[in-house]
């Protein structure tokens, strides 16, 4: 019965209903029944087994139309509002990202270590958990917005037990590619489900809702949740789980590569007498042009490090780079990593990754104040 169950759903999610009811139940099913047989088809096709002697909420039958590589239901992908959302973390990221889902019409319930980083939020319209398991207690999806591998396996660990069945973690940090696979295992067997989400654009794309947002996982959870994380940028499908975390990682070794050729580069224009601020003019109106030369590049030459993402988290970054590329040689790669934590040791670590400036001309001469 399970793999007839398992096929019958399939044709649901492409749209060729067979019978009238979730999964191929019968109409005049109980209501039990249906509920245990979409739990069935569901666990069928992502290959997990059977749990026949258990009962289950009606929210699955919505995941077993529409949560299985390659297909999806009709409702998949198309606008959602009001839904049960937990953000967990309102660092620099988390809270704007946080506050956008607010004004999208979303239910949405914070958690966060520090209280106080919460009240504006509060103010805006979400709900504050005392906890992080109080938090997800009746969600239907829990973002994690959270600072490294280590504080995500915790936070992780706390809300598994209070997670509903069938609800849907969507982790927006950086980590490592193997660790989200790791946390992609837990959840399924707790029949729930997982995307690595990362994203890239700073504060000013978490504010904006300009976010770039690499998401690795399920391609039908995907497309059932591409409308809610399009609240907060583009999300763009880049592989299967731990995917996300990669393009990720390649997008912070461009940026950690690029932030130190920015700061060469005005620093070359300064030793040689240049107005630096008109060359950088001429040098994004041409092939050298780039999103760091324009953002970071400004706020070398103002001399503005306030962080808008840390030094040490570009580090974390560059070391997660290396790690995953195992024996593949980066050497670019590994001089960057290695000036960022000189950055670190000079104690710039909270500051703008913008401050590796300081570190070049530390090397040099003075920076103009």
């Amino acid at each position: 019965m399970p793999q007839s169950l398992a096929r019958r759903c399939s044709n649901r999610a492409r749209g060729l209903s067979l019978r009238p009811a979730c999964c191929g139940c019968p109409a005049r099913s109980g209501r039990r029944q249906r509920e245990r047989n979409c739990r069935l088809a569901s666990r069928a096709i992502r290959g997990l087994p059977f749990l026949p002697n258990c009962y289950f909420s009606g929210r699955l039958q919505q995941s077993c139309e529409t949560l299985r590589d390659g297909s999806v239901g009709e409702s998949a992908g198309k606008s959602m509002s009001g839904l049960r959302v937990t953000v967990l973390g309102l660092g620099l990221m988390g809270a704007p990202m946080a506050l956008r889902l607010v004004q999208a019409g979303h239910q949405v319930t914070v958690y966060n270590r520090t209280r106080d980083k919460t009240a504006a939020l509060e103010r805006a319209g979400a709900k504050v958990a005392d906890s992080a398991a109080d938090a997800v207690a009746s969600c239907e999806v829990a973002i994690t917005m959270l600072s490294d591998d280590d504080a995500v396996a915790a936070v992780l660990d706390e809300i598994l037990p209070a997670l509903p069945t069938g609800a849907t973690v969507i982790d927006m940090s950086s980590v490592r590619p193997d660790t989200a696979r790791a946390h992609a295992a837990k959840l399924e067997a707790q029949d729930c489900f997982f995307l690595d989400a990362p994203v890239s654009g700073g504060q000013i794309g978490a504010r904006d809702g300009t976010l770039s947002i690499m998401v690795g996982g399920n391609g039908a959870a995907f497309a059932r949740w591409s409308s809610l994380l399009g609240a907060l940028g583009k999300p763009l499908h880049v592989g299967p789980t731990g995917a996300g975390q990669l393009a990720k990682l390649a997008n912070q070794l461009l940026v950690g590569v690029t932030l130190a050729a920015v700061g060469e580069a005005l620093l070359l224009l300064q030793r040689g007498g240049a107005d630096v601020r008109a060359a950088r003019e001429a040098l994004l109106g041409g092939f050298a042009n780039s999103r760091v030369l324009d953002v970071h590049g400004q706020r070398m030459l103002d001399g503005q490090f306030e962080p808008g993402g840390y030094i040490a988290t570009q580090l974390k970054d560059l070391d997660n780079v290396l790690i995953a590329a195992g024996d593949l040689q980066l050497p670019t790669a590994e001089v960057a990593r290695d000036l960022f934590a000189e950055a670190v040791e000079q104690h710039l670590g909270d500051r703008d990754q913008a401050a590796i400036y300081l570190t070049l001309a530390t090397r040099n001469f003075k920076p103009p104040t």
